[in-house]
């Protein structure tokens, strides 16, 4: 996981970042089985990595299955509809005194 200094801007790896990530994939693999329990296809969180910083999350969603593009768009709306939903529920899993924003970016297997 990249992160920025505040010093200089130089990337550096950062192990709460890392930390950071993982409990948020682990959190979103346990709920997206209940919010996508309808689509065709099979959905695997397949990473969480800062955006730039740990206050924004970018979650890429690999479909597996039936990954017309169809299937893909439904994934991807289902997801964006129910963000501020994921959102809270990440909240109460990571203990921080701000649960970081979160984009999706759907992939086919």
């Amino acid at each position: 996981m990249k992160e920025y200094r505040r010093n200089n801007h130089e990337p550096k790896f950062d192990r709460k970042s890392a930390q950071l990530c993982k409990q948020v994939q682990q959190t979103l693999e346990y709920l997206l089985g209940d919010i996508l329990c309808d689509v065709d296809a099979i959905v695997n969180v397949a990473d969480v990595q800062p955006a730039p910083f740990t206050s924004h999350l970018l979650v890429i969603l690999q479909v597996s299955g039936a990954t017309t593009r169809e299937v893909l768009f439904n994934v991807e709306n289902l997801v964006q509809r129910k963000a501020t939903f994921l959102r809270e529920e990440i909240a109460h899993t990571i203990h921080r005194k701000k649960a970081p924003t979160l984009s999706f970016h759907v992939i086919p297997l």
